[in-house]
């Protein structure tokens, strides 16, 4: 299987992508381009995660060299957009002869000036790219071989080094009548594909730059990558790029200890955490920066999250059914695919508490059997925590709640072990409900 395993509710969970529900996504912080191309680029690198760890390794440490080496890079969009104006015109000249070539020429002076125009301007801004772009692929050739642009730099000798070309290129503003007309032929005829390559790779390194802004700009870093005999995963320093001053937190599963068991109570960081690992995984897997001051990982085949499902009223579902649905479909994947990461936010929350805890702990024993995949479960029953506290393949953490002047204090943190903390009824009596129902009461509506 090659293929990674990503579904429409994992998607929806981490908000990869702007949506109805979202306005904000994941992709919007890598979304800098300066061209149409390289945002499209950009898109198609960030819908498709790969589980090749040679082309990750590759592309995360071309994206690596642009995030230290090169302090500044932008392309002329205008410039761009009229290049690809120019090459997809549908004049393209089939043959070459210096008769036809005078005939336009002479044509020009009195009619069609804006295909003389396009002609010009088309070719000025060709001449001028292929001047920058050979510069830069020799500086950057010269401290890292990225073979993208061992293969542009490639590309743009085989064109700039034809004898004509390569004086068009002392004087590109200059073109006009016979050397005008032969340009063009050389251009959109014996090296279209070569200038579609080398578009093709200002478009890429478009995009790779603006991965590398992303990291720079938001203090995310590059995951270093095993091998499949060393499944594990490693974060120092994780966090939420959501949020503005986000508190970090160190993670790690690995074969031992494959299942990681989290409780705590509401608004203290369970979620916030469980995505922030999800959204790293999932970057990792792109090849491009997470957010964490460090990241070790092995290959995942597929990343499926369960953290805001929804009630399905079309089918009539109920919502425990639904769930029950939703663990179903990640036990097939599980007993047919290995390293997949597996998210769980509150088991079977849509039925009572009885059901709940035994449904829970049936399911959480049965996934820390399945050392061949992790798991990140969290619950608010406490009493199912303590029930599997001896089983060795399940990691026990944390987030603490103190009460300091009758009010619930958060600090973020993740720790070993299992809390009994509950505020439950704090925030029911604090948000007043207990004093509206006894109003009700008092003052009956007549």
């Amino acid at each position: 299987m090659d293929t990674f395993l990503i579904d429409s509710q994992t998607i929806d969970d981490l908000q990869l992508f702007e949506s109805t529900k979202h306005d904000r996504s994941i992709y919007a912080y890598f979304d800098n381009t300066t061209t149409i191309g390289g945002k499209a680029f950009l898109k198609d690198l960030f819908t498709k995660p790969i589980i090749n760890i040679e082309e990750l390794i590759h592309r995360s440490k071309d994206i690596q060299f642009l995030f230290n080496e090169v302090e500044s890079l932008s392309f002329q969009r205008e410039s761009i957009d009229f290049i690809e104006y120019y090459l997809n015109s549908i004049d393209k000249p089939k043959k070459y002869t210096w008769h036809a070539a005078f005939k336009k020429s002479v044509k020009y002076r009195y009619t069609k000036k804006q295909e003389q125009y396009n002609k010009q301007r088309g070719l000025g801004e060709i001449l001028n790219t292929l001047v920058f772009l050979n510069v830069l692929s020799k500086e950057i050739q010269q401290k890292h071989e990225l073979n993208f642009i061992k293969e542009l730099y490639l590309r743009l000798e085989k064109v700039c080094s034809d004898p004509f070309i390569k004086k068009c290129l002392t004087y590109p503003k200059k073109l006009k009548g016979l050397r005008l007309e032969r340009c063009d032929f050389l251009i959109r005829n014996i090296y279209l594909e070569d200038i579609l390559k080398i578009l093709a790779s200002v478009y890429q390194l478009d995009a790779y730059y603006a991965i590398a802004l992303a990291a720079r700009k938001y203090n995310f870093s590059f995951p270093i990558y095993h091998h499949d005999n060393e499944s594990k995963l490693i974060l120092e320093g994780v966090f939420h790029p959501f949020l503005s001053t986000p508190v970090t937190n160190n993670f790690e599963l690995d074969r031992q200890q494959h299942l990681c068991f989290l409780t705590g109570v509401n608004m203290s960081g369970k979620s916030t955490l469980m995505k922030s690992v999800a959204i790293a995984v999932y970057l990792a897997h792109i090849g491009f920066p997470v957010p964490a001051v460090g990241m070790e990982t092995g290959l995942f085949n597929g990343i499926l999250t369960t953290i805001n499902l929804a009630d399905n009223l079309t089918l009539g579902r109920s919502h425990f059914y639904n769930e029950v649905l939703r663990v179903k479909l990640v036990a097939q994947q599980v007993a047919t695919r290995k390293n997949l990461l597996i998210i769980f936010d509150e088991l079977f929350r849509g039925t009572n508490v009885k059901d709940a805890y035994e449904s829970s702990l049936l399911v959480i024993e049965a996934f820390s059997k399945v050392p061949t995949s992790f798991f990140i479960i969290s619950s608010h029953l406490i009493e199912v925590a303590h029930d599997l506290k001896e089983n060795k393949q399940i990691d026990f953490r944390h987030f603490e709640t103190k009460m300091k002047s009758n009010t619930p204090t958060f600090n973020y943190k993740l720790v070993g072990g299992i809390t009994d903390n509950r505020i439950g009824a704090w925030i029911l009596k604090n948000e007043g409900i207990l004093e509206i129902l006894d109003g009700a009461l008092t003052n009956p509506l007549t």
